[in-house]
């Protein structure tokens, strides 16, 4: 690559000439096109702030129910918790058990509840098995005026059986 000497010249009047640079229109035109490629990173900003948040509210959701389920394992895995309330068949839910009221973290209220059902066999419906329960329990909350909700199922076995 030829490297480009600038040769300055000047006239009779003693005014520089023969000098290139850059015009205000050229440094204008820079600018716009760096202020549309900002204002696209900003955009990408926004967008993941706002992902994080709801990865977040998601996460938040997940371990409340996972806690949750992880409780009801413990009391089932005796004979007497079994037999207790909170595993009886039915929908279990703040207004049933004080357990599951409204959590609040973050700002975000997080409605909880659950279902217990008696294990049904696909090859016998009408005859639930005794002892096996499937429990699935449901975290929601509103985001954006959106509802969410996380669901995990599990099954618990009455140790007596």
């Amino acid at each position: 690559m030829r490297r480009r000497d600038r040769v300055i010249i000047t006239n009779a009047t003693g005014r520089v000439t023969g000098i290139r640079g850059m015009t205000l229109l050229e440094v204008m035109i820079a600018m716009v096109i760096l202020a549309v490629g900002l204002l696209g990173i900003s955009g990408m900003q926004v967008a993941a702030i706002r992902g994080n948040s709801s990865g977040f509210k998601s996460t938040i959701a997940v371990s409340l129910a996972d806690d949750r389920i992880a409780q009801l394992e413990d009391l089932g895995s005796t004979a007497v918790g079994f037999a207790d309330l909170q595993l009886s068949i039915g929908t279990h839910d703040a207004g049933s058990i004080p357990a599951e009221d409204a959590l609040i973290v973050g700002n975000m209220q997080y409605d909880r509840s659950y279902t217990v059902t008696a294990y049904q066999p696909s090859t016998d419906p009408a005859n639930p098995i005794a002892g096996l329960r499937m429990v699935t329990y449901t975290v929601s909350w509103n985001e954006n005026n959106r509802p969410h909700s996380a669901t995990l199922t599990t099954w618990i076995g009455d140790p007596n059986f």
